[in-house]
């Protein structure tokens, strides 16, 4: 008798483990699941629910004659969110989060998982372009991390390619909070006319092209961090 209530006593503290422990994972961790769409929902117990969603689904620079002119050699051009050319570094939102029922003064790691490709179009662009001319820079906010995207990888591309981005986000309402995650910056460089990277010949077949880029959120994850308000 003593034998079998032991057993009994044994199974009954492992079965308050494995509640316990899952508990604590659904109570930290808010996760989404890979979707086509351009906003990603999850909702877990006592933490709450997080959106995750495209604010600008695609960067385009449209390159003309003078862009590609001679005396604008060396000249870089950014994308921006009027979809105008900048000469000066230009980073645009395109995915933000909004945390509901969060805690107030936390802090969330939160992943973005994107969907980068490119259309026909752009594709034959690119066959004029080597390695370096042409990229785009993933940035998660607040972390000082970025990746970057050499776009001549897309040149003979069957679809699209997967990247992800992570920001630092801090509640400032037990209601909900809304921040901006994830930026990118596209940029096309008008290269020299030494002879050493282009020639005149290249630069006039790319006058008068788009480089468009397509970001679609595909997933994401937001983590409650440990140093956070408790």
């Amino acid at each position: 008798r003593k034998r079998n209530t032991m057993l009994l006593t044994v199974i009954a503290v492992a079965t308050l483990l494995v509640a316990v422990v899952g508990a604590t994972f659904a109570y930290f961790s808010l996760q989404a699941e890979s979707s086509s769409s351009t906003n990603v929902t999850v909702s877990t117990p006592k933490v709450g629910e997080a959106l995750i969603s495209a604010i600008k689904p695609s960067l385009t620079l449209n390159l003309t004659a003078q862009d590609m002119a001679k005396d604008k050699a060396g000249t870089t051009y950014y994308a921006t969110e009027s979809e105008t050319n900048s000469e000066s570094p230009t980073d645009v939102d395109i995915t933000q989060v909004t945390l509901s029922n969060a805690q107030d003064g936390a802090k969330y790691s939160c992943v973005t998982n994107v969907s980068v490709s490119v259309d026909e179009n752009t594709k034959s662009m690119l066959e004029h372009l080597e390695e370096g001319w042409a990229k785009l820079v993933l940035k998660g906010t607040g972390v000082g991390e970025s990746e970057t995207i050499d776009l001549s990888e897309f040149k003979n591309a069957e679809g699209p390619k997967q990247y992800t981005g992570t920001a630092v986000v801090t509640a400032t309402s037990s209601a909900s909070v809304t921040e901006n995650i994830l930026k990118a910056q596209l940029s096309f460089t008008n290269i020299n006319d030494s002879g050493e990277i282009l020639n005149s010949g290249i630069q006039n077949d790319i006058a008068g092209t788009e480089l468009k880029v397509n970001i679609t959120v595909t997933g994401g994850t937001c983590t409650l961090l440990d140093n956070s308000a408790s």
